[in-house]
């Protein structure tokens, strides 16, 4: 399993990572979890984007699976405003355009 190591939750939820966890997965501050519990267990679970060369390839397979069925990049950013429409502190320029990212970056074609 690799390290074990106590902590404490804080009055306000907050739990650390101690160091030498923190250290030895190479942690770095910002970094975001995935939590998970079931009965008495807690798991963390590291969230890291994608390396470039597997975006390239999701990109890809999207364009693939959207010319399939048909979906213009319209429909993909409708979806993509309409996903991100609950979000009130999210812009649309921090979210992006899925369907213009399409467009710039074709990807591997199959």
């Amino acid at each position: 399993m690799g390290m074990v190591a106590t902590t404490r939750m804080s009055s306000k939820g907050q739990v650390v990572i101690p160091e030498d966890v923190r250290k030895a997965l190479r942690l770095e501050v910002g970094a975001q979890f995935v939590v998970m519990g079931d009965g008495d267990t807690v798991v963390l679970k590291l969230i890291s984007a994608p390396a470039k060369s597997e975006l390239g390839a999701m990109i890809g397979r999207v364009r693939s699976q959207a010319r399939r069925v048909g979906a213009k990049p319209s429909d993909v950013r409708d979806a993509s405003d309409n996903l991100a429409a609950g979000d009130e502190g999210c812009t649309r320029h921090q979210r992006g355009h899925l369907g213009d990212l399409l467009r710039r970056n074709p990807g591997p074609h199959r």
